[in-house]
């Protein structure tokens, strides 16, 4: 395949590939599936028959009118479409580009239009995806911009000036002969070996594009990757904060932590390895690390609990809802945060505008974004964002928790009034009794209440009763746990079932079965949803928590706070989880782990990220392996000076291996010296040589300008030799008249020997041949009747 043929279908498959990943990030087929039809048709009749093409005045008029379509989309009222309006422009203009006469311009125009198609097309999406399309689209462009080299290198220098098949006196039809050339036009196959010419080396031995071009382009796209991955990593990220959309979720993130919540959603989460957040303790505001059984063990706790979402009202469609909202904003003051645990938690975009934090908490801190306001609910005890809009984004937030021992769980309540017992009754009372008939005689047997002793009084008898049904449904073995949610008699309400049909289920049953109980019998509660657990990264020392972690448990109002309390068997849900987290990981699932790492390590890659993972890990590890380094030397010069305090040791086979050692090591370093100077010397001879041949080539430069002053010009498809040979014909009388006759072909062949022998003219022929030159340009000053008449190039 000629480079002619393979440089611009590869210009066209790009072309092709990045209007495929616009419609991909778009989600729309039109314009974007137009480009690859249009594109064969313009290979096939444009630029190689020449059958279909645009004239000027046609592709202007086409481009106006092109302009007045993106300008339709973009009057629209939807942000995202004006953003599409730039986009399909982009699309149109590619599709005038082909259709052209192909000047290296347009061969230009067409890659920038194919780059600025993928440019668009990372605003529009955010899957990891786009991330594998740039790497085939880089790929690509590394392929085309190559080949893009060799073709103007070959129109350019070889076309143009440097081959001439028909020259035998120069030995060239040896090296380039004709069956190398696949046509009168002078494309270049594959097969045809190379030469240095211009600015170009073309290996005389090798074929122009082979397995060797191939696997560079390959090698310099691995490069390109890994330092854009460098400059991506390194440069400030001041404007990842920013956000033109208003996306409620991402592709593959199940939203389940809302205000309102049906029985039963939970449990596809539960099987979902997505990353969900992370957390690191510190001691206040330094950056000295707790570990989190530390951070557990003030408040009594076996495993972290992330509480999110609480709710109150149980509807008779089975779901949980929040029905009451006193939200406002909230910083509250403390004394300081020296006597305070810090958690450091990154929060994925899981769809939810919930802020999950380990309760006691003083306040909350929102590091990342940086306008980002927090909220908090006095009823539920809830921290939520300001808004639920760009809930694609990460949060970056701290959450101050007191170190000393605390009755509240909500310490951030203090600075509320506790709603009163009505509204206790009214909100954290509320009980279906016509769908859950049953509910109340269990919890009577279980706890061992009457019922005139109903409602439970306030104070120790609740935290009694509340622990009796606790024991029942956790530890009495009567329930299971399990992930399986299919309903037995889907007549009767969830719960009913879950109570005495089936006895299984995950922690919403639980957790909704024991509401309802202590509801039942008097004693407040809510509904809580969050995550439990996590695992401790080894390699970073960040606790991570996954959406299998999800859990429910409850809140139950007595002895004037609220306890959590939890009934869900621990043990059977923890080899749940750890089963979940063992098993393979289908295609979905990889999908959804593979966005969330895009998202959180590209799309959401802000400033602070950078500080945190980037700066100071980079500075810590050059810091960490300087100090080693000279902790090594100064052990080993330690060594040496002790013992060289004892001259007993240095006749010994340790003193022999140390001194062989010490002379080896002084060897080497007066060979690397030597090596390196003799680099040096070699580098500075090598760029004089190099300035002094480019110098002597200025000859020929010069012997041309005084031909074009002459009005004789060189052509564009005559060689230095040819041309010389007219120069000496038509100037024959006014050289042979000062004794010049030799001069044009000694000066081409001493051009030749320089620019492709790779030699060095002596100082005393350089100043011969600069001397003959303005003997000439002197012939030609002085009148006389023998200078030829101005002459042009035939």
């Amino acid at each position: 395949m000629a480079l002619a043929t393979l440089f611009p279908m590869s210009v066209y498959l790009m072309l092709a590939l990045s209007s495929f990943v616009l419609m991909y990030a778009e989600g729309a087929a039109f314009p974007s599936v137009m480009t690859l039809p249009l594109a064969l048709i313009a290979y096939l009749y444009s630029e190689r028959k020449s059958v279909i093409v645009l004239s000027g005045w046609m592709a202007n008029l086409m481009g106006i009118m092109a302009l007045g379509f993106a300008a339709q989309e973009f009057f629209s009222e939807n942000i995202e479409g004006r953003l599409l309006s730039g986009a399909h422009l982009l699309v149109y203009l590619s599709w005038l580009v082909i259709f052209l006469t192909k000047t290296r311009q347009h061969y230009w125009w067409a890659i920038a239009l194919s780059l600025l198609q993928v440019a668009v097309s990372s605003v529009l999406m955010n899957d990891a995806e786009y991330g594998l399309f740039l790497v085939f689209f880089m790929m690509m462009s590394v392929w085309t911009v190559s080949l893009f080299t060799l073709f103007l290198a070959y129109r350019d220098e070889i076309e143009d000036e440097e081959i001439e098949l028909t020259d035998v006196e120069a030995g060239m039809s040896q090296r380039l002969s004709p069956h190398h050339v696949e046509s009168s036009e002078g494309q270049i196959l594959f097969g045809m070996p190379s030469r240095s010419i211009g600015g170009v080396e073309y290996d005389a031995h090798a074929k122009w594009i082979g397995v060797r071009f191939a696997l560079r382009a390959i090698g310099m796209t691995v490069a390109c990757l890994m330092i854009g991955v460098v400059f991506f990593m390194c440069v400030p990220r001041l404007w990842a904060d920013l956000n033109p959309f208003e996306n409620e979720s991402l592709d593959g993130v199940q939203v389940k932590f809302d205000q309102k919540v049906r029985l039963g959603d939970m449990g596809d989460i539960l099987e979902s390895r997505q990353l969900a957040l992370t957390v690191q303790i510190f001691e206040g505001e330094s950056k000295v690390p707790v570990p989190m059984e530390n951070f557990l063990s003030r408040h009594d706790w076996d495993e972290p609990y992330f509480r999110g979402t609480a709710m109150d009202y149980y509807a008779d469609d089975y779901t949980w809802s929040a029905s009451r909202k006193t939200t406002f904003p909230v910083t509250p003051a403390i004394s300081g945060y020296r006597n305070s645990y810090r958690q450091h938690i990154e929060l994925e975009a899981v769809g939810t505008p919930f802020l999950f934090v380990m309760h006691p908490v003083e306040t909350v801190k929102i590091k990342s974004p940086k306008k980002e306001r927090y909220f908090f609910d006095g009823v539920y005890s809830t921290l939520m964002r300001q808004s639920n809009r760009n809930l694609s984004n990460r949060i970056i937030y701290d959450a101050f928790s007191p170190k000393y021992p605390v009755t509240n769980q909500f310490l951030v309540e203090d600075i509320l009034d506790h709603p009163r017992a009505s509204d206790l009754n009214k909100l954290f009372l509320q009980f279906p009794e016509k769908s859950l008939p049953n509910v109340r005689a269990l919890s009577m047997k279980v706890a061992g209440l009457t019922e005139k002793e109903i409602p439970v009084p306030a104070g120790r008898q609740q935290a009694q009763v509340a622990g009796r049904i606790v024991s029942h449904l956790r530890d009495s073995g009567t329930y299971k746990y399990s992930l399986k949610s299919e309903i037995l008699d889907p007549d009767i309400d969830p719960v009913e079932d879950f109570l005495f049909n089936r006895k299984e289920g995950h922690c919403e049953y639980f957790a909704s079965a024991l509401a309802l109980m202590l509801r039942s019998v008097g004693i407040p509660t809510r509904m809580v949803n969050g995550y439990k657990g996590g695992a401790l990264n080894s390699n970073s020392g960040i606790w991570t928590v996954q959406q299998r972690h999800a859990h429910a448990w409850v809140e139950a109002y007595y002895n004037g706070v609220w306890n959590s309390l939890d009934a869900t068997p621990a043990a059977e849900r923890d080899e749940v989880v750890e089963a979940v987290g063992n098993e393979r990981m289908s295609w979905m699932e990889i999908k959804q782990y593979l966005n969330s790492m895009w998202v959180r390590y590209f799309v959401s890659m802000n400033l602070n990220f950078q500080r945190q993972n980037v700066y100071r890990m980079t500075v810590d590890e050059f810091k960490a392996i300087g100090v080693s380094i000279w902790d090594s030397i100064r052990a080993g010069v330690r060594q040496i000076i002790e013992f060289l305090k004892h001259p007993e040791k240095w006749f010994s086979l340790r003193g022999g291996l140390i001194a062989f050692v010490l002379l080896s090591l002084l060897t080497g370093i007066v060979f690397l010296a030597k090596w390196t100077l003799a680099k040096i010397r070699r580098w500075l001879g090598t760029r004089q040589k190099s300035s002094r041949r480019r110098r002597q080539v200025e000859f020929y430069e010069r012997f041309l300008r005084l031909c074009e002053r002459q009005s004789l010009v060189k052509s564009s498809t005559q060689t230095p030799r040819e041309f010389a040979r007219r120069v000496a014909d038509l100037w024959s009388p006014i050289l042979s008249e000062n004794g010049l006759g030799a001069l044009p072909s000694s000066l081409v062949e001493k051009f030749y020997a320089i620019r492709y022998g790779e030699e060095l003219l002596p100082s005393s022929e350089e100043e011969e041949l600069l001397s003959t030159l303005q003997k000439l340009e002197k012939a030609f000053q002085q009148p006389q009747n023998g200078k030829p008449a101005p002459t042009t190039a035939g």
